[in-house]
């Protein structure tokens, strides 16, 4: 599995629905549809209904991740794309009407591959994985997870040592 993300560019003079500015949506029906797309992208196929989440990138940008889909090379993903953007510009359609009128263009990224976490990685310290070698530089999001998970401890430990650092 991994996250495929669209973004969708509005046109001149459009602007994001307020709903959608107000920070991170998180979409899904279920937990069960939550369950049914984690299952369906396990077994490579696409969820009939996947959860994301929006972020307004920009003023005219919404970026939308779709942490459950199924790695696949590049050219099994260039017959789902266009389908995949459409079922979910018709979802975000229900809260800001007129949203697919108001766009200017469409990027589809596929999911890439997770690289299986070393054993250093998993057995070193949470907070040793969040420094780098550059000072007062500190990774706080996935990167500085062993394994693919949603949380928030290295950005806690980010915002410590950055603290601390003062």
């Amino acid at each position: 599995m991994g996250e495929a993300r669209i973004v969708f560019t509005l046109g001149e003079g459009a602007s994001l629905p307020a709903l959608l500015t107000s920070g991170r949506c998180v979409a899904a029906l279920s937990p069960a549809d939550c369950a049914d797309a984690h299952e369906a992208a396990r077994a490579g196929r696409l969820p009939p209904l996947p959860p994301f989440m929006v972020v307004a990138e920009t003023p005219r940008a919404l970026v939308v991740s779709l942490p459950l889909m199924p790695v696949a090379p590049e050219q099994g993903w260039a017959a789902l794309k266009a389908p995949l953007a459409a079922q979910l510009l018709k979802a975000l359609q229900r809260q800001a009407p007129g949203l697919g009128r108001a766009l200017s263009g469409v990027t589809v990224t596929p999911p890439r591959a997770r690289q299986r976490a070393r054993l250093a990685q998993l057995l070193a310290p949470a907070f040793e994985r969040a420094v780098t070698r550059v000072p007062g530089l500190y990774l706080c999001g996935e990167d500085a997870e062993p394994v693919p998970c949603v949380s928030g401890r290295a950005g806690r430990f980010a915002a410590h040592f950055t603290l601390k650092s003062r």
